[in-house]
């Protein structure tokens, strides 16, 4: 006898402004030991700025690690998917369907409204709870002694190397803001 068992699958994420997630990665595998990569062998690697590193090219700051690595996360592991293309914008735009919830970071209080809302069932109370975590002071942000800011001509290149994940980026929070004023509305309707 084959045993059945239904079971859903709900896909969630957080996604991040790519400029600024691509800064925060660059900045934190500086001080993680446990993340090793060919180009961080020494001291003078890890010292580097972030501003050397994308002005001069250097392969950590061209790699799909920093060009697209949102639309790379939505698009899956086909091997079409590791190209900073059109193609894969695309495909990681219709992938974004199968999501039950796609927040945005910089507007995380909303993302919980859309968890609670969605998936009432395991998520209920998480505005207020997330409310009264903000309230202590219990956000966690990581600094570290290599922390490296990018000048406006490496903001510019950023932008030109990063166009299709900042246009994806753009894509998601439209559709974000979207589903997160309809659900206002409706929650404004029924408390009025």
């Amino acid at each position: 006898m084959m045993l059945k068992i239904n079971v859903s699958t709900w896909y969630i994420s957080v996604v991040r402004d790519p400029i600024s997630r691509a800064v925060s990665h660059y900045n934190y595998i500086r001080i993680y030991s446990g993340y090793n990569r060919e180009w961080l062998n020494t001291t003078k690697d890890k010292k580097r700025s972030i501003n050397t590193c994308v002005q001069e090219n250097y392969p950590e700051c061209s790699s799909r690690y920093f060009t697209h690595e949102l639309m790379f996360y939505f698009c899956g592991y086909d091997p079409s998917c590791a190209y900073n293309t059109r193609d894969t914008l695309n495909r990681a735009k219709a992938n974004y369907k199968h999501f039950s919830v796609v927040g945005i970071l910089e507007e995380y209080e909303d993302f919980w409204l859309l968890l609670q809302h969605t998936l009432p069932q395991y998520f209920s109370g998480a505005v207020q709870s997330f409310r009264s975590r903000k309230k202590i002071g219990k956000e966690q942000i990581n600094k570290g002694k290599y922390n490296s800011l990018p000048t406006n001509v490496t903001l510019e290149l950023m932008k030109e190397r990063l166009a299709l994940d900042i246009e994806f980026y753009e894509w998601i929070k439209k559709n974000v803001h979207e589903k997160v004023a309809k659900l206002k509305s409706l929650i404004n309707s029924f408390t009025t």
